[in-house]
């Protein structure tokens, strides 16, 4: 994302993301971490007036490739 000051300065905002980087169907998530929790992401997409929302809690290091994964079997078929 580019953002304009109005001052003429001009910014780029780049996601660290990879879901939301790296698959288009992605609109949105919410990343967090807790001990009890271990690592957590909560993932929708949306394609063909199909929308899905997948959650995966408690990943040490896959949170971004089981989150890829759920979201695209979900918009399957």
């Amino acid at each position: 994302m580019t953002w304009h000051y109005n001052d003429g300065r001009v910014r780029v905002f780049e996601t660290t993301n990879r879901v939301l980087k790296n698959y288009l169907l992605c609109n949105g998530m919410k990343t967090g971490y807790t001990e009890a929790a271990g690592h957590c992401l909560v993932s929708s997409a949306a394609h063909n007036g199909r929308e899905v929302i997948a959650v995966v809690l408690g990943d040490n290091k896959n949170i971004w490739i089981d989150s890829y994964r759920l979201l695209a079997w979900g918009l399957s078929s």
